[in-house]
């Protein structure tokens, strides 16, 4: 399964959310609710990407940008955690909602 917490941080200057996914062996994660046009970095570990009907395996450092629109999913076959930093455009329409909160 999934283990650990999955960490959000909203980048203010920026406009990106990043977002830690580790999974454990034999762990499967789908990647469609991270919203579209994302960037993975494999950050520990090596797994599997599914992607467009292709398999990708990759491992630390690695980086893969998923288009908007495509599906994708992630799995460890694996002994070691496989963790992923994924790179999310932020909704400037959610980051605008953000400031006038703050004031």
């Amino acid at each position: 399964g999934v283990d650990g917490e999955t960490l959000l941080m909203a980048l203010d200057d920026a406009g990106v959310e990043v977002r830690y996914i580790e999974l454990d062996t034999g762990g499967q994660a789908h990647l469609d609710a991270l919203g579209a046009g994302r960037t993975l970095v494999c950050h520990r570990g090596h797994g599997r990407l599914h992607l467009a009907g292709e398999t990708l395996e990759i491992g630390f450092g690695d980086v893969v940008h998923i288009r908007e629109g495509e599906s994708a999913s992630a799995s460890n076959p694996y002994t070691e955690p496989f963790g992923l930093l994924c790179i999310n455009p932020r909704d400037d329409d959610e980051h605008s909602e953000a400031e006038h909160a703050d004031t």
